[in-house]
């Protein structure tokens, strides 16, 4: 028998080690993936960090973080219209696609996507899920030779990250369509509700500025933010030690991130938006 945990790594934090017990026992690196048409592979380092060995299967899926209203984000897979539109699951190869680590053992796992020259200009993706499971064969050979019949539990950890595959001319941007405030005495959340623009899905930053009448400068934050179709997404400006009064927040809407080189951005020129609150 099998138990499965997943581990979708996402471009934003996920407070995953809070809520299991366990922690995946392979590393990878990096956790998005790139791929340009012009040379349709990329690769991806995974290594066994335990002191057991680890048998690992790798499959494609599509898939794609949504959100509510709310801003509450989590994958969403079973949207097979979109599948239909922006998947690339069934063009990605993967070799090895199954393998053993030792211990301390590395391996570099190809990915190479199939050129679709039928398919329009833009971004696809997919989801890579490295599952993995520890190797422990001494003890099922023990069962067998004292003739011991059981159901043996093993835990399968399934590590899912984006494969991004660019064709052609590939654009984005943002339109900004609301964004809504809630303010108490600690903080101001603020809730932008856009949808992206062009062939390919707005990864970036938001940038948050805050000013007070005189024009001078009280608070700032970032947060990472993705838009692959129309999304919710959460700001949060800490106000505590800020005193009553109107101010105008500026958001800004970047197609930079650090954990992400500028050659595999889809860039855009930054946006803008802009609001009046009061404390």
């Amino acid at each position: 028998m099998k138990t499965k945990i997943y581990f979708p790594l996402l471009l934003v934090p996920l407070l995953i080690c809070a809520m299991l017990p366990a922690q995946a026992q392979v590393s990878i690196a990096p956790t998005m993936l790139f791929v340009q048409d012009n040379t349709n592979m990329s690769e991806v380092y995974v290594t066994n960090t335990s002191s057991v060995a680890q048998e690992l299967n790798i499959s494609l899926r599509f898939g794609y973080p949504a959100s509510n209203e709310e801003g509450t984000i989590s994958m969403r897979y079973e949207d097979e219209e979109k599948r239909a539109i922006y998947s690339v699951d069934e063009q990605v190869r993967v070799f090895p696609r199954r393998l053993v680590l030792q211990p301390g053992q590395s391996q570099t796992l190809r990915f190479q996507v199939i050129p679709m020259a039928d398919r329009p200009d833009g971004m696809y993706w997919a989801r890579a899920v490295i599952a993995s499971r520890a190797v422990s064969p001494d003890v099922d050979d023990l069962m067998l030779a004292q003739g011991e019949v059981g159901a043996r539990v093993g835990v399968v950890f399934e590590q899912d990250i984006p494969l991004f595959y660019r064709k052609g001319n590939a654009t984005t941007g943002l339109i900004v369509h609301q964004v809504l405030t809630d303010i108490d005495q600690e903080r101001m959340v603020l809730r932008v509700h856009a949808t992206r623009d062009g062939n390919s899905p707005f990864l970036g930053t938001i940038v948050a500025e805050m000013f007070d009448s005189s024009g001078a400068m009280v608070q700032n934050t970032a947060r990472s933010a993705f838009f692959y179709f129309e999304e919710h997404r959460r700001i949060e400006i800490p106000v505590e030690d800020i005193g009553s009064g109107r101010y105008r927040v500026d958001l800004h809407f970047d197609t930079q991130r650090r954990d992400i080189s500028a050659r595999d951005m889809v860039q855009a020129p930054r946006q803008t938006h802009s609001i009046e609150v009061e404390i």
